[in-house]
């Protein structure tokens, strides 16, 4: 599988990856500055609550997730990016599949051209 090429992807590939244990904001805010992914305070706090839910609690109203992850306390994926990370896996999996299937298929073309110049050559001698 090929590396997350944005910020969206690598946050659902580290969510997913710690969706057993859960993360917290101030981890979440690690991962954006290795990223050297720059944004206000606001921007990476709506992001969060956006991908990521109170690990026990779920989904309240967004006061309350902002207030959680300000204390520090543990969230995880959301069902709908743990399902978008997935599909995105699954696609790159396709793709990866697509691409040695057309070399394969090329490679059995050029040896059916070859086979089919050689028995011309054999036929013609």
């Amino acid at each position: 599988m090929t590396k997350p090429s944005n910020i969206y992807e690598k946050i659902l590939a580290w969510g997913y990856v710690r969706i057993d244990e859960g993360v917290t904001f101030q981890e979440f805010e690690q991962l954006l500055m290795q990223s050297s992914y720059e944004a206000r305070e606001q921007r990476k706090l709506a992001l969060f609550v956006d991908m990521f839910e109170l690990r026990d609690v779920g989904r309240p109203p967004q006061h309350v997730l902002i207030a959680a992850a300000e204390r520090g306390d543990q969230f995880t994926l959301t069902l709908d990016a743990t399902f978008k990370h997935l599909e995105r896996v699954e696609l790159q999996e396709a793709r990866d599949g697509a691409r040695k299937a057309i070399l394969w298929a090329t490679v059995s073309l050029l040896a059916t051209c070859v086979i089919g110049i050689a028995q011309i050559a054999i036929a013609v001698r």
